[in-house]
């Protein structure tokens, strides 16, 4: 299974096979993914045949040892309308409180069986099971949690993203081809235990595992050096190579650009790309560039509907990056908000899994001027009220 950096946010928690973002002043879990789960395959040519008697005295290399295994926490349901939550959980088959060896294949499969239940029995215009797994000093650490995502034929616009990028675009001065080898590399480290926090990168606007291991420490250079110059053929590779894991690369590349404005310009247009696995990282570099300003700087629209995207993995990072906007939001724009998205966040912030409730809530504090925690039912009778006045 692939399995590429697609961080909740700096800290701990992974989403399989893609997944989770950041929210100041506390940072959020950080996620692996997309959604998002085994370390990515290094790629390329095969190596020649080996000589047989060579090959029979070398000695076999080491089996990497097995994850622990993890607890799944708790299932959420996002998106069904016309089948209860407690059938679409019941179908799915997971246990709560039962053992989780995330990552392996055994799992994977698990979730690929659920999966296709769901989407024989149902006939959802979409449906996903996606887990997230919590690692580091998390303190949701050793658990997992699974949100079902589903979209109902008559939410369909939900699924509307960018035309499938047909191009190949040279990868300038081999900037995409060094990052996906320094991911093949971090994630190695991370699934062996061999990489602790605190995740730190040297440079750039975003950081997720970071560069913390005497393994990676001299490949954030390169990237420090070189993205400044060649920011145009990053965006042309973001916005029109086929390739979904190279153009994923090349958004997180884009952040170790000098200016930040210029770094919204390129990625901004795809928060709409038709990978998941894109539009995580995308959201993820704007969330860390609009969380550290004291303005706003990322436009609401984009946001607004990222928001009812499709994916866990979508509406974690564009809660955190709403978040950021609307602490900064003017009366009109927080006032928009509830109004288009009351519900949703009403919803987010009843969930269990912390990387959609959490960043839900600071959305509600933000535009309300209340505070009701993660106390679903008085965010409910808050809205209702808001309601009631207009």
């Amino acid at each position: 299974m692939m399995h590429r950096i697609a961080c909740v946010t700096l800290v701990a928690a992974c989403s399989h096979p893609p997944a989770a973002a950041p929210a100041p002043p506390k940072p959020p879990e950080a996620a692996a993914t997309p959604p998002e789960t085994a370390p990515p395959q290094a790629k390329g040519a095969e190596p020649p045949a080996a000589d047989p008697a060579t090959e029979k005295a070398r000695p076999a290399p080491p089996v990497p040892p097995a994850p622990p295994p993890k607890t799944l926490a708790a299932i959420d349901v996002f998106g069904a309308k016309h089948v209860s939550n407690e059938e679409l959980i019941a179908t799915a088959g997971f246990a709560v409180g039962s053992p989780v060896e995330f990552g392996s294949e055994a799992f994977g499969e698990q979730v690929e069986a659920a999966t296709q239940r769901l989407k024989e029995r149902y006939r959802f215009a979409f449906v996903e099971v996606s887990p997230i797994s919590y690692f580091g000093s998390s303190p949701e650490a050793g658990k997992v949690f699974i949100t079902i995502d589903v979209v109902e034929a008559g939410d369909a616009d939900r699924l509307k993203f960018a035309p499938e990028p047909s191009k190949d675009i040279p990868d300038p001065d081999g900037l995409v081809a060094a990052w996906l080898d320094y991911e093949t590399a971090v994630w190695a480290l991370q699934r062996s235990g061999a990489l602790k926090p605190p995740y730190t990168c040297k440079g750039g606007m975003h950081c997720a595992l970071g560069f913390n291991h005497p393994d990676l420490e001299h490949r954030e250079d390169v990237f420090i050096e070189k993205v400044p110059g060649h920011v145009a053929e990053l965006t042309a590779v973001l916005r029109s190579d086929r390739s979904h894991e190279r153009r994923a690369a090349a958004a997180f590349l884009l952040a170790y650009a000098k200016d930040r404005k210029q770094v919204i310009t390129a990625v901004l247009p795809s928060i709409d790309d038709p990978s998941a696995m894109v539009r995580n990282n995308v959201m993820r570099v704007l969330v860390m560039i609009q969380q550290r300003a004291d303005t706003v700087l990322v436009p609401l629209k984009p946001v607004l509907r990222a928001m009812r995207f499709p994916t866990t993995t979508d509406r974690n990072k564009a809660a955190y990056l709403l978040a950021g906007i609307a602490r900064h939001a003017p009366p009109a724009d927080r006032t928009r908000i509830a109004r288009e998205l009351g519900d949703v966040l009403v919803v987010m912030a009843a969930m269990k899994q912390p990387n959609n409730r959490d960043p839900a809530i600071d959305v509600l504090k933000a535009i309300s001027g209340e505070d009701h925690g993660t106390d679903a039912a008085a965010w409910r009778a808050w809205l209702d009220r808001r309601r009631a006045r207009k």
